[in-house]
């Protein structure tokens, strides 16, 4: 589940692993794949000069996912944007409603979470039918990216208090 707190380990863990991620080693541990990250344009596809697992990842020895890595792009690093939330949530002295509040903030600067807001503000509520179709048709993002992002980016929501997902209607808080 994506929350406020889990979202700021996962990207603090990004950065210890020198930037570098995959996405089913995130999947793993934080029941989080990076795709969502994508999404939210913290993180971005690694396309050209893929890093070699050995290099950076400690589970190499181990990992069962080398073989899709010739099929797939699954490893990300960080965007611009992305390091520079992760600086601002990384200070020492920061409260739990601090954190909130700056992932409020950005929140609002992107374009899906801009769009499931102005469906809401049309309609008391809309459907995860109505959502997919929406996004489908407004957006960039495929199906497949949409079926596994979703629901991480709609638990964000949901944690910040933006949203309350309720028998699968989106509901916008007051």
């Amino acid at each position: 589940m994506l929350i406020a707190n889990n979202l700021k380990d996962i990207m603090l863990e990004l950065l210890s692993l020198n930037e570098i991620g995959c996405t089913y080693d995130f999947k793993e541990r934080f029941n989080v794949g990076l795709n969502s990250l994508e999404v939210l344009g913290l993180v971005k596809v690694i396309r050209t000069k893929i890093p070699i697992c050995g290099d950076h990842c400690q589970r190499y020895n181990d990992c069962e996912w080398i073989p899709i890595f010739e099929k797939k792009k699954s490893k990300f690093k960080f965007t611009k944007d992305g390091l520079r939330l992760l600086e601002e949530l990384s200070s020492e002295e920061i409260t739990d409603s601090k954190v909130d509040e700056i992932l409020q903030n950005y929140l609002m600067s992107i374009g899906i979470i801009d769009l499931i807001l102005s469906m809401l503000m049309d309609n008391q509520f809309i459907t995860m039918e109505r959502l997919t179709s929406t996004l489908l048709k407004k957006t960039n993002l495929t199906l497949y990216v949409i079926r596994i992002t979703t629901k991480d980016i709609l638990d964000l929501m949901v944690t910040l208090n933006f949203i309350t997902v309720t028998e699968g209607q989106i509901i916008k808080n007051a």
